[in-house]
């Protein structure tokens, strides 16, 4: 809706995104991004994993693009 936002990218794929009952959990520790605290959304990378959080085999990469209030 607001075509002035901001978004954070710390892009590095370091999280695993896994399967649970409704939907997904994005997981993983980020090193640094300017200004994530004041962006609206945030764009993350990381790997496919299977329902126990193990990443799978062959990796399989993600894009991820997260509102303020799905990320901490």
């Amino acid at each position: 809706e607001d075509q002035d936002t901001w978004i954070a990218s710390p892009y590095a794929p370091m999280g695993l995104l896994r399967p649970v009952d409704g939907g997904y959990v994005f997981n993983g520790h980020w090193q640094f991004s300017s200004g994530t605290d004041h962006c609206e959304w945030i764009f993350l990378g990381g790997f496919l994993a299977d329902a126990d959080g193990e990443r799978l085999s062959p990796p399989r990469s993600v894009h991820v693009i997260l509102p303020r209030a799905d990320y901490e």
